[in-house]
């Protein structure tokens, strides 16, 4: 080809070119959630609420996360759970978990937790969620999540058997007393005053406790009792 006085150019050989771009998709992990909820080691789908034990009893959750591929492990991106008792959701991740890699065919416990004394005779639904996601490194994300549903039997509280009646009656009670000679109280007894055939050889005296205000004697001024550290004295009181 020649333009003008330009030199020819000179024919050379064919060239071609080609441009590959290859990509291939990834299947997804796959991981199974696990929510176990335990009331006396026994699973809380089984436990029969007895009437005869307390309401308030202590429920166990334990939350686990399953790698169900045998060729690859993955690694935990969330853990998210939903407060069976309060309802709260609350996330885990990363802080939460030591281990976040699940080998092949590999589970783990990612949290286990009491609940002490819950209420489990009102009738309400205790609820736990598990949400959890997981990444491989020969595969794309995946997620997947379980709940717990304890529903909580209402035990019927019996009715009290209420008290027999009986028909009343009003009484007015009046007491007079006059107190002995010697003695401001009327519940004082007057000792018997026997005349003895012979010379006394024994005499004996009784504490009945109190100040001297509850004695009774009849000797007169030849009676005297005296008060001693009566400062922590409590007085009896008469019912």
């Amino acid at each position: 080809v020649v333009f003008g006085d330009a030199e020819p150019i000179p024919r050379g050989p064919p060239c071609a070119d080609t441009s590959d771009y290859e990509f291939s998709i990834f299947a997804p992990c796959d991981i199974s959630a696990v929510v176990e909820c335990k009331i006396d080691d026994l699973p809380c789908s089984s436990f029969d609420f007895p009437s005869d034990v307390s309401c308030l009893t202590d429920v166990t959750y334990n939350y686990l996360a399953i790698n169900n591929d045998m060729t690859e492990a993955v690694t935990l991106t969330r853990f998210t759970r939903v407060n069976p008792v309060t309802g709260a959701r609350e996330n885990f991740l990363p802080d939460d978990v030591d281990d976040r890699v699940i080998d092949p065919g590999s589970a783990i416990l990612l949290r286990s937790e009491i609940f002490n004394d819950v209420e489990v005779c009102d009738g309400r639904l205790l609820r736990a969620v598990i949400i959890i996601e997981a990444d491989g490194d020969g595969t794309s994300p995946c997620s997947d999540r379980d709940q717990s549903r304890l529903r909580n039997r209402a035990v019927d509280t019996p009715v009290p058997t209420p008290s027999p009646t009986f028909p009343t009656c009003d009484v007015d009670i009046a007491l007079a007393c006059t107190p002995p000679p010697g003695s401001t109280d009327c519940g004082a007894i007057m000792p018997p005053q026997t005349q003895c055939a012979n010379k006394s050889t024994e005499l004996l005296f009784e504490y009945s406790g109190g100040l001297c205000n509850k004695s009774v004697n009849v000797q007169g001024d030849l009676y005297r009792c005296f008060e001693i550290n009566t400062e922590n004295y409590v007085p009896e009181v008469d019912e």
